[in-house]
């Protein structure tokens, strides 16, 4: 009977130790609160209160507290969560890496990549995680610039660079060395001159 409460005791501590090891309380700089939780090697989110955030079926869960988002990712991919729980960009669209942005006003947008192969190619989403740019675009990287009240984008490829205007759309192919919108229209540096395109962007409100 002895042995029976021992071993008994034993595998209640042993329980108690594993349940234990399965959440571990992150408090970040930013002063969001989370724990992690596990089920098995599968690693997700919850909140102070218990509630989960971020289901448990993910290989690593990482709050970052620079822009306060969760990624989290599971067989090269990534996802990215509010710290509410809400996804933004779910796993299922095979972004290799994801990295939100936040513009001096406030705006937010990620800039996304896409892995075939050993090419890695870059597209761009917006604060809600619509795809404003696709990674099948081939471009190599994304810019955001604001010029004369107006978003556009600087996108290269194989270190040239081209633009699209605010809503995606590629206004000028990846062809130049150095690129630039100034005074309603975009130019392009040729030597040490900049040379005007006489190409400006369309009329509208910014996002």
């Amino acid at each position: 009977m002895r042995l029976k409460t021992i071993i008994l005791s034993i595998y209640l501590f042993a329980t108690f130790i594993s349940s234990a090891q399965q959440k571990k309380t992150r408090d970040e700089i930013d002063g969001f609160k989370w724990i992690e939780i596990t089920d098995g090697r599968l690693r997700g989110a919850e909140n102070i209160n218990g509630q989960i955030l971020i289901p448990p079926e993910f290989n690593l869960v990482v709050y970052h507290s620079n822009d306060s988002y969760f990624r989290a990712s599971l067989n090269g991919n990534v996802a990215v969560f509010e710290p509410d729980g809400k996804c933004v960009i779910a796993i299922d669209r095979d972004y290799s890496d994801v990295y939100k942005h936040r513009t001096r006003a406030g705006d937010v947008y990620y800039t996304v990549f896409r892995t075939s192969g050993t090419k890695q190619s870059a597209g761009l989403c917006d604060k809600l995680g619509k795809e404003i740019i696709s990674p099948a675009a081939g471009y190599d990287n994304i810019v955001r610039q604001e010029a004369d009240g107006k978003i556009w984008y600087s996108v290269s490829r194989d270190n040239l660079v081209g633009a699209c205007d605010s809503e995606g759309k590629e206004l000028i192919k990846p062809q130049y060395k150095s690129l630039t919108y100034y005074n309603g229209t975009f130019h392009y540096l040729n030597g040490t001159d900049w040379i005007n395109l006489d190409l400006s962007l369309p009329t509208g409100k910014p996002e």
